[in-house]
């Protein structure tokens, strides 16, 4: 039997500017860096506020740079009250099933995570209406707020919430833990049996992976949704082709409407029109 001790400690520090200007200047690229340091490092380029010693020893070694001299602020991380306040994230009333929720699993679907007890949405920064769409639809169906953290030197912003028994909730609804495409993703059963959650399940996936573009060469609107996991991409033909609309492969990431009629009644059905009303 394995005894997990929660009051371990382990030490920290602070990313600042120095570190990531040596990354960005080094002979090496993150795609490079992540095989050689055998952990994500573009997580601490562009996400992650602090580095654990172990990480940065393995980093520092490899960029053959002494860590004394990038004056980083060191910490100690307390396991025990990070699985405490921030896993468990407090009590949270879920309003039930409906047309909200299943725009919200689209939403995840599109361009949201679960990663361990966390639930995280990387969005545009400059979109500030999806950014408040999708805090106030958070708010409705679960009584919860989304945090913010806007990483360095990019335009994305990630939303993001801790809370065990809501993420438990989200697994009983088909939503997985992990990478998405490795885990062939995949609308929920509940949601392809009944038409009014197909729509407003293509709502949030039309709002984080889709377009509404138009083709100077042909002179009209397409729409276009893009994904790299295949098994969304077929559901994805699949339940809009029930309520009518039948997509057709563009190419290898993506399925795309054309009939002009048929385009204009997909905005219509689905309200493209007015994307952030909460209706």
């Amino acid at each position: 039997m394995i005894i997990l001790n929660l009051n371990y400690k382990m030490k920290r520090y602070k990313i600042n500017n120095k570190l990531i200007k040596i990354i960005t200047n080094s002979k090496y690229s993150l795609n490079e860096l992540n095989k050689l340091c055998k952990f994500n490092i573009k997580n601490i380029y562009y996400y992650n506020q602090s580095i654990n010693e172990e990480y940065l020893d393995r980093l520092t070694k490899i960029l053959r740079i002494d860590k004394e001299i990038l004056n980083l602020k060191k910490f100690n991380f307390d396991y025990s009250k990070n699985f405490g306040h921030y896993s468990y994230g407090g009590p949270f009333k879920f309003n039930g099933v409906s047309t909200k929720f299943a725009e919200f699993i689209g939403i995840m679907l599109g361009d949201g995570n679960i990663h361990k007890n966390q639930l995280s949405i990387v969005i545009d920064s400059r979109d500030y209406l999806l950014k408040k769409h999708i805090k106030n639809l958070f708010k409705y169906l679960f009584s919860l707020d989304l945090h913010e953290y806007k990483p360095k030197y990019t335009n994305a912003i990630k939303l993001y919430k801790n809370n065990k028994k809501m993420i438990s909730l989200l697994i009983r609804y088909g939503l997985k833990r992990g990478n998405k495409i490795k885990n062939n993703i995949c609308i929920p059963n509940w949601i392809k049996a009944k038409g009014s959650y197909i729509r407003a399940c293509l709502r949030g996936l039309i709002l984080t992976d889709g377009c509404l573009y138009y083709c100077k060469r042909d002179k009209k609107f397409y729409i276009k949704f893009t994904n790299h996991s295949f098994t969304l991409l077929e559901d994805f033909k699949y339940v809009a082709k029930k309520i009518g609309f039948n997509f057709v492969k563009a190419n290898r990431y993506n399925v795309a409407l054309y009939r002009k009629n048929l385009v204009v009644s997909f905005i219509n059905e689905i309200k493209l029109h007015n994307l952030y009303s909460g209706s």
